[in-house]
């Protein structure tokens, strides 16, 4: 077993042993928050050809930019949430991030 795997089921076992002793409560509203459905709530935009490629690319690393408003935040985001088991996001300033995404 490889050490990541090995931190992977430690981390597992942590979270485990937090939910376990969660209100019945705070469990189901945690539950019904991570279903399968809304998981795969986030898909590349299908009118954003370079999205979409981004998107299903293997590379190890990417470059993608262009003009305010091509979907570079919101595919940050769409792989963090539906491809990555761990995502940091680094911004230059928060501001930006905030407009991008609505916040």
């Amino acid at each position: 077993m490889s050490t990541e795997a090995g931190g992977r089921r430690a981390h597992a076992a942590m979270a485990r042993a937090v939910f376990d002793t969660m209100p019945s409560l705070d469990r189901a509203l945690l539950e019904a928050a991570f279903r399968p459905q809304f998981a795969a709530a986030w898909k590349p935009d299908p009118g954003n050809r370079p999205q979409r490629e981004a998107y299903r690319s293997k590379a190890d690393l990417l470059l993608y930019g262009g003009a305010a408003g091509g979907g570079k935040t919101d595919l940050l985001l769409g792989l963090a949430l539906m491809e990555h088991a761990c995502s940091v996001i680094f911004r230059r300033a928060y501001g930006a991030f905030a407009e991008s995404s609505g916040g």
